[in-house]
């Protein structure tokens, strides 16, 4: 029987039994001669007419099962190689049908090489001399060596094999395109290449950020040339105060450990001593006035971020004594940002500039307000008697409820700067002023968002952390974890949601780290330099002055029109009057 003879005769399961399968042979008997909707089953003179005008019109492609037997027969006779049992191509006696199916030789391979035949001779008649197209019949990621394209659209098209219909649509537009019937005119594609890759190029110069096609906008390290003389003299000398380094440094080790072990003991001391009833705990505010009177070097900031790292119970207290051990690393990590930010400040004194409360406003005044609004809900939800105070637990508790508006960066320094009455409740009533300080604070103290080296690694800390894997691609969402889980940077939830916009993840929502590195070491010093966030909010405030002069401008010009109009009017009354008046009787 030659392939497909026997389709749709019956459904019989395989491992039917024999009574079964006798019973089912009869009923089929009995129901008369089956009815497949092919003429062989019921006129076969019809069929013999078009095999032979098949055999004819194209004897190369037509299956003629005696000729395949004959075939068989005369390769069985000339090759000696021939084997019956490899069911083979009558093209070559020795390759097997499963061999050329491995080899590439398959009905879906020929249907992409059709597909990809007629793809190819439709965008030869749209004549679009300055685009390059490439043809893919599956995703394939291009290598290095690949030319990087300024801009890429994407023309989906879809073959129906029933019909041999071929369409496209451009992008994910709902517009369905039929080749040679209702599509495009002549000369209209190109147009429609503009049209997208115009909006696409708009879009990118509205960001004005880098793209994953672009190299990086960071300034390269500097490259140090001199003279080869030069350089040997400075090699020897290094080399014979190699030995006085290594003392000095070991020196100053060992008068840094020595350092350490000294400001542990005395945070030791002094907050032992504060602990009057060796109860091993203090309040939040007890321990924050002993690390502002003690004299660590430390600025504001600097002792608030030292806060953040105590555990704080429910009653507001903390156990000191952990807190006191690790305290003295973190104090030397500290005084090591401050100094390699003041060094920045000094070599670049112009880019520092004083943020104002009026530019705080300009440019967070709407997201402080939203921010305001849904905290003041969460501890209306708490103070049902209204007193406007909350305990700190309390407190923290309505700001983590709305989490979706702070991030856990801003959480932590809230609580260090909240205000505390003698009884240790928070006064919640100047919420939005707070968060406005916080703002201003983090624009001056941006020690680890300025610093490219620092920032870097600090996220390539978090990221594995967050399990990354070895091809360095992780998912938009992880990457979303990574931003939020990052103490050392005070991110607010807009930023960090602007930072993921400005990512452009692939179709299955990955982003390679290297890409997402580049973009975060490019905006997020930017969103913290002073001079250039004092530009915007200048920029802002004088379209603002703008806008108000104009509406000033227009109300007062509608003003002197209607007083025109009615000065008009009244002097038309007056006349109508006069001449009434002067054709009256006299």
């Amino acid at each position: 029987m030659p392939p497909g003879g026997g389709v749709g005769i019956t459904s019989i399961n395989r491992q039917t039994s024999l009574p079964e399968l006798i019973a089912e042979v009869c009923k089929r008997k009995a129901d008369g001669m089956p009815s497949l909707g092919k003429c062989s089953m019921v006129e076969p003179h019809i069929v013999k007419a078009r095999d032979a005008a098949q055999r004819k019109a194209r004897p190369n492609i037509f299956f003629d099962s005696q000729s395949h037997i004959d075939k068989a027969r005369n390769l069985s006779l000339t090759d000696p190689s021939f084997n019956a049992s490899l069911k083979p191509s009558m093209s070559h006696g020795s390759v097997g049908q499963v061999a050329m199916s491995a080899a590439g030789s398959s009905t879906y391979v020929d249907l992409l090489k059709k597909m990809y035949g007629q793809v190819e001779q439709e965008l030869a008649q749209w004549q679009c001399g300055k685009y390059t197209h490439i043809t893919r019949a599956v995703h394939i990621t291009d290598g290095k060596d690949c030319p990087v394209p300024v801009a890429v659209v994407f023309v989906y098209f879809h073959l129906d094999t029933s019909t041999n219909r071929l369409s496209y649509q451009f992008e994910e537009e709902n517009v369905q395109h039929e080749v040679g019937g209702q599509g495009l005119a002549a000369g209209m594609f190109e147009r429609w290449l503009d049209r997208i890759i115009g909006d696409k190029l708009q879009v990118r110069q509205l960001h004005n950020l880098a793209t994953p096609f672009e190299v990086t906008r960071l300034v390269p390290p500097p490259t140090h040339t001199g003279d080869v003389a030069a350089a040997a003299v400075e090699a020897q000398a290094a080399e014979e105060s190699l030995f006085t380094r290594q003392e000095s440094i070991k020196s100053g080790k060992e008068k840094a450990q020595e350092d350490k072990l000294d400001l542990s003991t005395l945070l030791a001391n002094i907050f032992d001593a504060a602990d009057e009833e060796d109860e091993f705990e203090l309040t939040h505010k007890e321990v924050a006035d002993l690390l502002y009177a003690t004299p660590l070097g430390l600025t504001d900031w600097d002792i608030k971020l030292l806060l953040t790292t105590a555990t704080e119970f429910e009653t507001s207290r903390i156990e000191y004594k952990p807190f006191v051990q690790a305290a003295p690393e973190i104090i030397e990590a500290l005084l090591k940002r401050r100094a390699a930010f003041e060094e920045r400040l000094l070599a670049n004194p112009l880019g520092e500039s004083q943020v104002t409360l009026e530019a705080i406003e300009l440019c967070y005044g709407e997201e402080i307000e939203e921010v305001g609004k849904a905290t003041r809900e969460a501890f209306a939800q708490v103070d049902h008697a209204g007193t406007g105070t909350l305990s700190r637990h309390e407190f923290r508790s309505c700001l983590m409820a709305r989490i979706e508006r702070l991030s856990l960066q801003e959480v932590q320094m809230l609580m260090q700067m909240c205000k505390e009455d003698d009884l240790g409740q928070v006064l919640y009533e100047d919420f939005p002023i707070l968060l406005q300080q916080l703002r201003i604070d983090a624009l001056h103290n941006a020690l680890v968002e300025t610093d490219v080296s620092m920032l870097r690694t600090h996220l390539i800390l978090l990221a594995r952390r967050m399990g990354l894997p070895q091809d360095n691609i992780m998912p938009v969402w992880d990457l979303r974890s990574v931003l939020l889980s990052a103490d050392q940077l005070c991110l607010s939830r807009m930023q960090i949601h602007v930072i993921l916009s400005i990512v452009h993840p692939d179709e299955h929502g990955e982003v390679e780290m290297g890409y997402f590195l580049q973009v975060c070491c490019t905006v997020i010093p930017q969103m913290f330099d002073t001079a250039a966030f004092a530009e915007k909010a200048a920029t802002i405030a004088k379209e603002k002055a703008d806008q108000l002069a104009k509406a000033e401008l227009e109300e007062l010009q509608g003003i002197t029109s209607s007083l025109a109009n009615k000065n008009r009017r009244a002097d038309d009354e007056d006349q109508e009057d006069t001449q009434a008046n002067a054709s009256g009787p006299h």
